[in-house]
């Protein structure tokens, strides 16, 4: 976050990809357009920049030495952030049952407190972390659903928060691979435990495509062979001159054309009646 910046907004792009991708593929496949669906982007969205915030005052207790404008901007965005989900969580109380609202929100703060831990102990950018968010982002496909009126339990989510979350884990470990690889450089013998876990998830992603099927194997399976041709080039030194803002925005890119996948994909499940 910029020092001049007013508000403690997320500045990963490939975080908001995670939590936003998931939740407009929900929306568009309740075939529905309700006011609710903003209650749910907003609880979602609040929730998201109060961990922002959350995250850099414990840095500010416990880490910093000095006082930093971070903190400032994190104690003016958290009230805001928690007045947005209280707002939002009153409106989807209407039609969401209150313990979905509650697991969500018992999740939500699961994963904020895990991400605030982390940072305190300079932990944040660590692939475990990183890999449980992705997964609490992808699960938020739930609101927008939920808001809807649907089945909690109904396959379409389902399908849709594990393919979010399959095509998230390849991305997440393939670009800790290559971060190990930048730091192991100038290393006599450099460390390969990164690349070696990206390489593991690979046949767990074609195994997931093959099971899923049509587009949402096709979805899983075209940013899984960039993943894997990244992979292969690992010690390229031109691969690892890319400016990794290039790779945040090209992994957007693919987690977006999964996404879409993902839609059509489902379409044709996706059109059963709203419960009474």
């Amino acid at each position: 976050m910029s020092a001049t910046t007013r508000y403690a907004i997320p500045r990963e792009h490939g975080a908001w990809g995670m939590l936003l991708f998931p939740m407009a593929a929900s929306a568009l496949l309740t075939r529905t357009a309700t006011p609710l669906h903003a209650a749910a982007f907003g609880a979602a969205l609040a929730a998201f920049v109060a961990r922002e915030a959350l995250v850099i005052l414990a840095r500010q207790r416990w880490v910093w030495r000095q006082p930093r404008p971070e903190a400032d901007a994190a104690r003016r965005t958290l009230p805001l952030a928690a007045f947005v989900l209280l707002l939002s969580g009153l409106a989807l109380a209407s039609v969401v049952p209150v313990a979905w609202l509650a697991g969500l929100l018992l999740g939500g703060l699961v994963l904020g407190g895990v991400a605030t831990y982390a940072a305190v102990r300079g932990k944040q950018r660590s692939p475990a972390v990183q890999l449980l968010g992705a997964a609490g982002l992808s699960a938020a496909a739930l609101l927008p659903w939920l808001a809807s009126g649907r089945e909690p339990f109904a396959a379409t989510v389902w399908l849709l928060i594990l393919a979010h979350t399959v095509h998230s884990t390849g991305g997440v470990l393939t670009v800790h691979a290559r971060l190990e690889t930048l730091r192991g450089r100038k290393s006599a013998q450099p460390e390969r435990v990164e690349r070696r876990l990206a390489w593991a998830w690979q046949p767990v992603q074609a195994v997931a495509a093959i099971g899923l099927g049509g587009w949402l194997a096709a979805g899983l399976a075209l940013p899984a062979v960039a993943h894997a041709a990244d992979l292969l080039r690992l010690d390229d030194s031109r691969l690892l001159a890319q400016p990794l803002r290039r790779v945040g925005l090209r992994e957007l890119s693919l987690s977006a054309l999964q996404s879409a996948s993902a839609v059509v994909g489902l379409w044709s499940t996706s059109g059963g009646p709203v419960p009474q």
